[in-house]
């Protein structure tokens, strides 16, 4: 398994232009092969949303970079002008029990 997990500064978005992007992000969830979702925001820091998406392998991430779904929200990110970390970590042994759904999204 991998897990693509990405974090997103939009301090500088007003709420309306925020809530509209993290809505884009949700599609993510639905793409084929995507084995689990999260949609969250920081703790410690409010302005800075991130998600999860838990793949099967490198094959999957690969298709998934290029579907045009994940193609349509990556062009939004970057229209949002939003500073965007992300890592692609290998993911050997998840849990039994995975925290992350396909529809999972954090309460606002």
């Amino acid at each position: 398994m991998l897990l693509h997990v990405v974090a997103l500064d939009l301090s500088h978005l007003a709420d309306t232009d925020r809530a509209t992007l993290e809505t884009s992000l949700a599609t993510l969830g639905g793409m084929p092969d995507v084995k689990g979702f999260r949609l969250g925001w920081d703790e410690e820091r409010p302005h800075v949303t991130a998600f999860a998406v838990v793949l099967p392998d490198a094959t999957a991430l690969a298709a998934y970079r290029e579907h045009q779904v994940h193609l349509a929200v990556a062009q939004a990110i970057r229209d949002s002008g939003a500073r965007v970390t992300r890592v692609d970590l290998d993911w050997p042994d998840p849990p039994d029990t995975l925290a992350l759904r396909a529809d999972s999204t954090a309460p606002r």
